[in-house]
């Protein structure tokens, strides 16, 4: 298996999880605000205000000109361009050599990203806050390029870059995309192109000049301005992010309407316009109505992006709003919009890295049209999925001293948290659902080292609503959760009692516990097939890890995968024909892989970039 290209991370792999780390992230706050840049005190400065348009604090004070402020997801640190290092700062308009810099939440710690020839400037945050695009002039022919570098600097590199203007970058929600806009059709128009330089396609052409492209935070709609030059007009306009469905949000001949950015809900857009006179912040609902002005200062205001900086002291794990789970356009009461209509098109919930951290994803039973659940600081494991296929519980990494179950709906709404940072679920994780849905079994660690290390673990249950966590044994070996059966009635677990771990069986009522694997090996990762007659785990009786099923005594074992690379974390189809599980087979990094039953044919569901892994299918 290849090594992962995260900074510190590593892979644990334990008796049903494999789980990648990295050191935890501070979480962001739910709480609205909104970054803009104003000249109201005579230069452009960097500004932070409610979304109300109160509270306004001022986080620059220099003598040259600071604006296209971009906030971090994960609340932490503002980009902006600066033209202060420019030889004639404040009279160098519209021609200024700006660089990139980056300043904590409260304006302080201030500090020059990098020093390319040229301008840089417009830059956006990647989802997991660790990188930045951005566009730059490096040859000075007055055309950018689109860059990449990493927050803590470092050298760029380059998406896209040819004999074409490719400006306004914004990374999509998901992490693999990024629009931009671009003359290379004659005139400007909206473009999407892979953050590998790949797949380059055309999200928008209105017949106008189109610019400043922005992603909804659900991934589904992009808003943008459209200028007819020479004419003073500038509107705003709705694509959806697959180039369909162009709408226009205002038509206001003589007045200037752009810069559009969407609030977290995915329920308004915040744009400047100088329909009064001079340009102010005003709001409105994406479908352009209940237009709200946000600021009244005459002076002139800028480039607003909603925002929501971190707490200074973060109390537990606060849910994301913004996921990219279903259009934003779906209707709440039919099934196209509902938590079971995301589970019914995207039956299989996977765990994936493509985008940085490690996240929840569902994706069609082919692995077509994947799409992003959970939108978090976090890394995010282990998916299960609720009996009415309405849920997803996982666990989350808060802190390498803290691990925590939490419940989702299908399309990513409704997160909470059910297990306390501390208590009887100090380190918990890979939660399996009860067949009624009323608990949540899991594996704890309750006496966690200095960080949690799966050492000495015990298996637990908890309510579905968090309430009454209890543990279900306490002893000296390491025992691991891995679901009730069908009925209800036994539960499977793995354990390390006989001296390397190995499946074993019990009644729900914690009685009859047997072993049911081969003690001259390891055995591991086992889940029940739908029907519950049968059971599939992971042995290396056979030289290295492969899948096998076995009847629920232990006997009929039958090997189903036979690779020289490791497959790993089986996981029965919904009709009981196939069996999914993740394998970095071809020396590839870990995919998704599902293997029929009857021919023992294998195919291939996942090949992005990153880890996929931990695939579950809806039952």
């Amino acid at each position: 298996m290849q090594k992962l290209g995260l900074a510190a991370a590593v892979i644990i792999l334990v008796a049903g999880s494999i789980a990648i780390l990295g050191g935890a992230a501070e979480t962001s706050n739910s709480e609205g605000k909104i970054l803009f840049y104003s000249e109201r005190d005579g230069n452009a400065e960097i500004y932070l205000m409610d979304a109300d348009g109160s509270g306004l604090t001022r986080l620059t004070t220099n003598s040259a000109n600071e604006w296209s402020p971009a906030g971090s997801p994960d609340g932490t640190e503002i980009a902006f361009e600066s033209e202060r290092d420019d030889p004639n700062p404040m009279s160098c308009f519209p021609n200024c050599i700006t660089k990139l810099h980056l300043m904590s939440v409260d304006g302080s710690g201030e500090r020059r990203l990098m020093d390319l020839p040229g301008a840089e400037g417009h830059p956006d945050w990647s989802p997991d806050s660790r990188s930045l695009v951005f566009q730059a002039d490096r040859n000075g022919d007055g055309k950018f390029e689109i860059y990449i570098i990493s927050a803590t600097g470092g050298e760029p590199t380059l998406v896209l870059g040819d004999s074409f203007d490719n400006m306004a970058p914004d990374w999509s929600p998901a992490g693999d995309e990024i629009a931009f806009s671009s003359d290379r059709d004659g005139q400007y128009d909206v473009f999407a192109v892979r953050i590998d330089g790949t797949g380059l396609r055309k999200l928008a052409d209105t017949g106008l000049n189109d610019y400043f492209p922005a992603w909804a935070p659900e991934g589904a709609s992009v808003a943008f301005f459209a200028a007819r030059w020479p004419a003073v007009a500038q509107d705003l306009f709705i694509v959806r992010s697959d180039g369909t469905d162009l709408r226009r949000l205002t038509s206001t001949p003589s007045i200037v309407d752009e810069d559009p950015s969407w609030s977290p809900d995915g329920a308004r857009l915040v744009f400047q316009s100088d329909r009064a006179g001079s340009f102010e912040i005003y709001s409105m609902n994406v479908d352009g109505t209940d237009l709200v002005r946000l600021t009244r200062n005459g002076r002139g205001d800028y480039w607003p992006s909603y925002w929501s900086p971190a707490p200074e002291a973060p109390a537990s794990a606060a849910g994301v709003d913004a996921v990219e789970a279903t259009p934003a356009e779906a209707s709440a009461s039919g099934t196209e919009g509902s938590a079971l209509g995301a589970a019914q098109r995207h039956p299989v919930a996977f765990v994936s890295t493509r985008t940085g951290c490690a996240q929840i994803y569902t994706m069609n039973a082919d692995g077509s049209d994947p799409r992003r659940v959970t939108n978090e600081v976090y890394d995010d494991y282990y998916p299960a999925w609720s009996p009415d296929g309405t849920q997803i519980a996982y666990y989350v990494h808060l802190s390498w001293q803290s691990w925590a179950l939490v419940v989702t709906n299908a399309d990513g709404s409704g997160r909470h948290q059910i297990t306390e940072s501390a208590g009887c679920a100090t380190c918990a994780m890979g939660p399996y659902w009860s067949p009624d849905g009323r608990e949540i079994g899991f594996t704890v660690e309750p006496n966690p080292r200095p960080t949690c290390e799966m050492k000495a673990t015990e298996l637990a249950v908890v309510n579905a609503d968090g309430t009454d966590c209890r543990r279900l044994t306490e002893n000296a070996w390491n025992d691991l959760f891995c679901g009730w059966s069908p009925s209800g009635e036994s539960i499977l677990f793995v354990s390390n009692r006989d001296g390397r771990d190995q499946v074993y069986a019990m009644g729900a009522d914690l009685s009859g516990v047997q072993r049911l694997t081969d003690a001259e090996s390891t055995n591991n990762m086992p889940c029940w097939s739908p029907d519950g007659a049968r059971i599939a785990f992971v042995s290396n009786r056979d030289g290295n890890d492969e899948i096998y099923v076995m009847g629920v005594d232990g006997s009929d074992v039958t090997r189903i995968t036979s690779d020289p690379e490791h497959d790993w974390m089986p996981a029965w189809s919904a009709d009981g024909t196939e069996v999914l599980f993740s394998s970095d087979r071809g020396g590839s990094e870990l995919d998704v892989y599902a293997v029929r039953l009857d021919d023992l044919t294998v195919r291939r569901l996942t090949a992005a970039a990153g880890y996929d892994y931990e695939a579950t299918w809806r039952h």
